[in-house]
């Protein structure tokens, strides 16, 4: 089709800490499928590229509601870094500063958008986790199964693998019969209480730079097993976390960047 006689659909293009997306207002996207939309959109080398598409909708002022698609159409019930980055985006491109409520489909959650950083609450402090084994994969595989921040992880507590295990376990378990709506996977090395390192897979992405989710689930299974204290910086291959408690919540800090906004046309 003649680019000319296509509606332009407006986006901006985001990242915190190499966790990448692309945001499209809600009024702004034409009579179509959202999944497919993130589908195309996302589709590194051949369109815009990225891990994630948001849908933002303001309901007034100081209340938003997103929704966040993986790069192969799944909706997500959470994103933090997607917050992270709607707090960026808000404040460069529509003046907004202070705390504002977010609605997921895991629930409400808070971020601040300050001067020069966004500080976000992903979760809630809970307990509620299960230890869980992989022997069908490695017979000493193990991890900490949780949904607690809202969506799914297993974190690994240990050494971070190699690329080659890495990229061949953190699949299967993605996929485990266990989880019939997939899980994240986190690979969590304590380097002392106050710090770690993590290798990241989403599900329905794959290999991902940062992942504040998996950070949140990450911190909330090290403090369990009594390996991280708060306050912690979780570094991840695209940067570093700050996670710390409020009362009887986890929030998280960091810096996105606002490279371009553009048209999206089609393809």
């Amino acid at each position: 089709m003649d680019a000319r006689k296509r509606i332009p659909l407006r986006f901006a293009k985001l990242s915190a800490n190499g966790n990448d997306f692309v945001l499209v207002e809600k009024s702004e996207i034409p009579p179509l499928s959202v999944p497919d939309l993130a589908r195309r959109m996302l589709k590194r080398q051949f369109s815009v590229g990225g891990d994630g598409l948001i849908v933002l909708e303001m309901k007034s002022a100081r209340s938003l509601e997103l929704r966040f698609f993986n790069s192969d159409g799944s909706e997500a019930e959470i994103c933090g870094n997607s917050m992270i980055c709607v707090g960026k985006y808000l404040r460069e491109l529509k003046g907004l500063k202070g705390e504002l409520t977010v609605r997921f489909r895991a629930g409400v959650r808070k971020i601040r958008i300050k001067e020069t950083e966004v500080e976000a609450q992903v979760s809630h402090i809970s307990h509620k986790y299960e230890e869980i084994e992989f022997p069908e994969i490695e017979p000493d595989l193990r991890g900490y199964y949780t949904e607690a921040v809202g969506n799914p992880h297993v974190v690994i507590p240990g050494e971070i693998p190699d690329n080659k295990r890495f990229r061949r376990i953190a699949p299967l378990i993605e996929n485990h019969k266990r989880f019939p709506s997939r899980t994240n996977v986190e690979f969590l090395k304590i380097v002392d209480q106050g710090n770690g390192l993590l290798r990241i897979w989403e599900r329905g992405v794959g290999e991902t730079l940062s992942c504040a989710t998996g950070a949140a689930a990450s911190f909330l299974v090290g403090l369990n097993l009594n390996l991280l204290s708060a306050p912690a910086l979780l570094q991840s291959r695209g940067g570093t976390l700050k996670l710390w408690i409020e009362g009887e919540e986890i929030w998280i800090s960091g810096e996105a960047l606002l490279p371009f906004v553009g048209e999206y046309l089609g393809d």
